[in-house]
């Protein structure tokens, strides 16, 4: 059996995973905007959202939400708002690069790159807005449904 002050170290070693992952994924990004790149905060919201709740989702037993239902069903009950809130996301992504096309982001790159250096970087930009945003819908759904079964076999059989 795992001590809660254990679940709290593997938590803390978590998160700094989930932020070196979030760092490395989104600074070849960062690298290339001399501003605010469109949609950077849902971004940056859909890579951390997608690690944590992946991470719960197959560690839940070893994590401290294990010792407290009532967290598990406030997790239950934020997933439809989130859910909304990530499909919005990612449909205004998608409507923006469709309506938009990737050109109209190069203005918003730093000069003295070369075009096909920034045109690979678009492309890398919209494939990680793209699989990190749809991944948050399905992660935030799964785990939903981990919440539910995890409180199920508590009540019923007193632990995770």
């Amino acid at each position: 059996m795992i001590s809660l002050q254990q679940k709290i170290q593997l938590e803390l070693l978590g998160l700094a995973v989930t932020a070196v992952a979030t760092f490395i994924i989104l600074k070849p990004i960062f690298d290339v905007f001399a501003v605010a790149f469109p949609f950077q905060n849902e971004t940056i919201f859909s890579v951390i959202f997608f690690l944590t709740y992946v991470r719960y989702m197959f560690t839940l037993k070893y994590t401290w939400l294990s010792n407290f239902w009532w967290i598990k069903i406030i997790f239950t009950m934020i997933a439809f708002p989130f859910g909304v809130y990530l499909v919005r996301s990612a449909i205004m992504f998608q409507t923006f690069m469709d309506e938009q096309s990737p050109d109209s982001v190069l203005p918003l790159m730093k000069t003295g790159l070369s075009e096909t250096f920034k045109i690979s970087r678009i492309f890398y930009y919209r494939q990680v807005v793209t699989f990190f945003m749809v991944g948050s819908v399905i992660a935030n759904f799964g785990m939903f449904f981990r919440m539910i079964i995890s409180l199920w076999r508590v009540r019923n059989y007193g632990h995770e």
